[in-house]
């Protein structure tokens, strides 16, 4: 029997009744398991699944980063006629390119290794318009990558640049790739026609608030503090770039970085393919839309403006060449990753602000400024609360955790920790599946594993924890903090295989380990759990854990009531050093 690769879950690509060589598990979506379950299959497995090979590779990406940052500082002064430091074009696109590179890296290994496999005849690939792939900015850029048609394009033009010669070219029938298009909220049009009115108000301000994920009422309370008046600052991006059209001439444009391997002749020849309209054909727009922007303050802090606001990134790149300061904060996480951003932040940065003990150079750990310390007292009665995860089918990121494919690990190890619970405390669990679906169908795996009657009618995680007596967390990332802030019983059970977390931080995992708050097997977390689900305040209390538990703390700190206080004091000496010789 004929035997076709397919590199997506676009069932067009599946041939009629071949025997289907699927690339990895994000091909068989879950709610069309009827379809491909009928068929004969091969399922290609996770490359990074090695993490060996996942260590190397990401010394490898980050290497080739800083060799493609330098190049393209190149290409984009000489092409916006400017004369800017790789270190302003670093904060501008640095974003993107620490995903476009893991992007085609990862999309290159897992073709190649079918191609040395050659288990397959054929594949099919669709006629698409090329400039259709092409997103507007950073933002639309995370859209893109993770809808199939985007990687199928992906996937297509790396298979023609490895010589494969059994392309079937087919036209397609839904050829068009989804724009991104999120509607604004009312309470987010209520905040901004409120900070369009404080901005009215004559005071000069010192320190410039963007997106810094401060609670309403801290960051008014902090603000007054600071004798300066409050902004919400959501958001600056209002140019629209989706008239402008990407050039397909400089797309074409190969960008030299010396290749010493395939994969870097393949990058050489489409680095620009994929680069956002916001970089190239409409920077000039955005950069002239940063002269909207009033404030003189020579501190300028964000926690997730430096990502995806293109007129921001602009603007705090043009005021950190005149010599103001850059101050970003953490907007979420807790155990750090070994494997993350490659110290992005901290490169762009004259100061970052952590949650956690420090262990990168310009990090300073201050309480964390989102979250109120609600000091719940154990309850007996109430729920046992999973908090379940989701990542995105495609990776898009060297980056720990169960990245792609190996989501499916993640669930099927909550899967069977779940069913090794006993029936007082089945009776209690609500299953809380991850906020938004990222293409596995974690809820509805759940639900028909389950019943949906076990799933969570909680609208936030917030009252999620209030009403609960125990929380089992599934990654050891911001909802696992916020758990351990909340007062309320908290186990975390995880996949400590994919899971590489910054040497410094081992001793405190093992010590969690032993208290019994982190678990990486779940037969042993399940046996916890059904020892102490009937009263889960008295192991919370007792004196061994209490000192494990003040030792996290220590080493990722508290929202205690002087919080506050804390972020004032850095602020003022922060404007004291800044504003000394004006």
């Amino acid at each position: 029997m004929n035997q076709i690769l397919v590199t997506t879950a676009l069932e067009e690509t599946w041939g009629i009744d071949e025997q289907l060589y699927f690339l990895g598990d994000w091909c068989m979506l879950y709610n069309r398991r009827g379809i491909w379950s009928k068929r004969s299959f091969e399922i290609q497995s996770y490359h990074w699944r090695n993490r060996k090979k996942f260590s190397k590779n990401s010394k490898y990406v980050d290497s080739l980063y800083e060799k493609t940052l330098a190049e393209l500082t190149i290409y984009l002064n000489n092409y916006h006629n400017l004369d800017r430091p790789i270190d302003y074009w670093r904060i501008i696109i640095g974003p993107w390119l620490l995903s476009w590179i893991p992007i085609l890296w990862d999309r290159w290994e897992s073709v190649g290794i079918a191609l040395k496999k050659g288990h397959f005849d054929s594949t099919i690939i669709l006629k698409l318009n090329q400039k259709d792939m092409v997103p507007n900015d950073y933002n639309e850029f995370t859209h893109y990558f993770q809808q199939d048609i985007w990687n199928h394009w992906l996937y297509s033009e790396i298979l023609k640049y490895s010589g494969f010669c059994n392309l079937i070219t087919k036209k397609s029938k839904n050829d068009h790739i989804i724009r991104l298009n999120k509607p604004v909220s009312n309470k987010i049009k209520m905040l901004s026609f409120l900070d369009t009115l404080l901005g009215m108000i004559p005071v000069k301000e010192k320190v410039y608030f963007f997106s810094s994920f401060f609670p309403i009422q801290r960051l008014f309370l902090l603000s007054l503090k600071l004798k300066q008046v409050p902004r919400f600052r959501l958001g600056l991006q209002n140019v629209d770039l989706s008239n402008i059209k990407p050039s397909e001439t400089i797309r074409k444009t190969k960008i030299s970085i010396k290749a010493s391997n395939g994969f870097e002749a393949f990058m050489e020849n489409f680095v620009l393919r994929g680069i956002p309209v916001s970089y190239l054909e409409g920077f000039s727009s955005l950069k002239d839309s940063t002269k909207k922007i009033k404030s003189k303050a020579k501190i300028i802090i964000t926690s997730n403006g430096h990502f995806g606001d293109e007129v921001f990134k602009i603007w705090a790149a043009e005021r950190k060449m005149g010599g103001n300061k850059l101050i970003l904060s953490s907007h979420g996480g807790c155990i750090p990753s070994k494997y993350s951003m490659y110290e992005h932040q901290e490169e762009i940065a004259d100061s970052f602000v952590v949650w956690n003990k420090p262990f990168y150079r310009k990090e300073i750990q201050l309480p964390p400024h989102k979250f109120v310390n609600l000091n719940l007292k154990p309850i007996k009665k109430g729920k046992v609360t999973l908090v379940g995860l989701d990542f995105p089918r495609y990776s898009y990121k060297v980056q720990s955790g169960p990245v792609s494919s190996l989501m499916l690990d993640d669930y099927e190890q909550k899967y069977a920790f779940i069913n090794e619970l006993n029936s007082d405390v089945m009776k209690d669990l609500r299953i809380r599946p991850y906020y938004t679906d990222m293409g596995w169908d974690t809820s509805k795996r759940y639900i028909d594993s389950f019943g949906i009657e076990k799933i969570c009618k909680e609208k936030t995680l917030h009252s999620s924890i209030v009403r609960s007596k125990i929380i089992i967390c599934t990654y050891p990332q911001t909802t696992f903090m916020e758990a351990m802030l909340s007062g309320v019983p908290t186990i975390l059970l995880y996949p400590e295989e994919y899971w590489e977390f910054a040497p410094i931080f081992n001793d405190l995992v093992q010590k969690l380990k032993m208290a019994n708050i982190i678990f990486s097997n779940y037969k042993q977390a399940a046996m916890h759990l059904n020892k102490i689900a009937d009263n889960p305040g008295e192991w919370w209390d007792k004196p061994e854990i209490k000192k494990a538990k003040k030792y996290f703390h220590k080493m990722f700190g508290e929202a205690d009531s002087d919080g506050l206080n804390k972020w004032v004091l850095f602020f003022k000496k922060q404007i004291k050093e800044t504003y000394k010789f004006a």
